[in-house]
């Protein structure tokens, strides 16, 4: 009788200890500063800056002490809207993401059809960093020497170093496609004329190799770009995709048609000046970038 009763004691502790949880759980999932919490903690995690790093780069007026940050049951407590401000400027991450208003958490930069809209942003952040690394990373579901051998979706990243922490520079992103497919001849376009922009204003393009599901993932909001960029099976050789001398009589057919019809827009809408590079347009009044500091 007695084990009896112990028995049922110890399934009933176990049972109340069960209910604690989830009950425990179930509130969490529904308190809302809780999940603005982890989001700040994941956004930083997901930057490559841990958790118990973030109040090394904190601005002394918030003096919140580094256990803090150690979970996100105790960061809520000292939660405010002015720290959410501050990640989301320093990141670059949505505000409305990280109060759970939006599903993708980078900012995007509309630019499709707007060179000089692609012009006037790229260049007002070189004037931001001045001369830390800059990248306009391409990711696609395999690598080719030029537009033909490519389709599907994919996705255009801007990154931006925005600081150092013991000697590692610290990121940001900016989402600068919507959508966009290789198929969609102004797309296509569209990625040579943003390539030709960030070229001039001496901005490299790396090529991702990436599965097409992850690209979908990514564009959903499911996944940061400093993840997308991990899970790249290999960087593509597209920086020939803008001829370096200006010559195209390699490219094939589709590539070489798409290539001038870039070029054509990006004079026609008074960006020649990106165009130094290109030995067929000597004859327009044109001036090279200046060189960054080394």
């Amino acid at each position: 009788m007695i084990e009896y009763i112990t028995g049922a004691i110890g399934l009933l502790k176990q049972a109340l200890e069960a209910a604690i949880k989830v009950t425990g759980w179930w509130s969490k999932k529904h308190d809302v500063v809780y999940l603005q919490a982890q989001r700040m903690l994941t956004a930083f995690e997901k930057h490559e800056i841990p958790r118990q790093q973030i109040a090394r780069i904190l601005p002394a007026q918030f003096a919140i002490p580094m256990t803090a940050f150690s979970t996100a049951e105790k960061l809520k407590d000292v939660l405010t809207p002015a720290l959410l401000d501050w990640t989301s400027e320093t990141l670059c991450i949505s505000r409305a993401w990280l109060d759970g208003m939006r599903e993708h958490p980078h900012e995007s930069v509309h630019v499709y059809k707007h060179p000089q809209r692609m012009h006037a942003w790229l260049q007002e952040r070189c004037m931001a960093t001045g001369d830390r690394t800059m990248l306009l990373h391409v990711f696609m579901e395999g690598c080719a020497a030029d537009l033909q051998g490519v389709s599907g979706p994919f996705v255009v990243v801007f990154e931006e170093c925005f600081d150092e922490l013991d000697r590692r520079g610290m990121s940001r992103y900016w989402v600068m496609s919507e959508g966009w497919r290789f198929e969609h001849q102004p797309c296509a376009m569209d990625l040579l004329c943003l390539m030709t922009i960030a070229e001039s204003l001496h901005i490299t393009s790396c090529g991702h190799d990436v599965d097409r599901r992850l690209i979908k993932k990514f564009e959903g909001g499911h996944l940061f770009a400093p993840e997308l960029i991990d899970k790249s099976r290999r960087r593509g050789p597209i920086i020939e995709w803008v001829p370096a001398s200006g010559d195209d009589s390699s490219m094939t057919p589709y590539h070489q048609a798409v290539w001038r019809e870039a070029k054509e827009r990006l004079i026609s809408c008074g960006l020649q000046d990106t165009l130094w590079f290109d030995k067929s347009m000597v004859n327009r009044k044109m001036r090279a970038p200046a060189q960054k500091s080394p």
